[in-house]
């Protein structure tokens, strides 16, 4: 069996994240409650959208219409999310 290890988090790292040990189950209960308006809220707030999505989920696991599909409808632009909007607070 293999050892699980685990190492403290640096307090000027923990300082500068995104979300702490607290908020991450608050996270983790929303997400797994409400996939959909989740993932809604992560997009909105993370990705530059070109147009918006008709649909964050479709998906089905049947086995004569098995598909996953992610923000139907919506169009990005991965380079631009990547390093574009990033140009003007860290061009330097």
């Amino acid at each position: 069996m293999s050892e699980i290890k685990k190492y403290p988090v640096p307090a000027e790292l923990e300082k500068r994240a995104l979300i702490n040990a607290v908020g991450y189950q608050d996270w983790y209960r929303y997400s797994t409650a409400n996939p959909e308006a989740f993932w809604a809220d992560q997009a909105k707030k993370f990705v530059t959208w070109f147009k918006p999505w008709d649909q964050v989920l479709d998906w089905s696991f049947a086995e004569s219409d098995l598909h996953i599909n992610w923000f139907k409808g919506a169009l990005l632009n991965v380079a631009y999310n990547c390093l574009d909007r990033h140009l003007a607070t860290r061009g330097e």
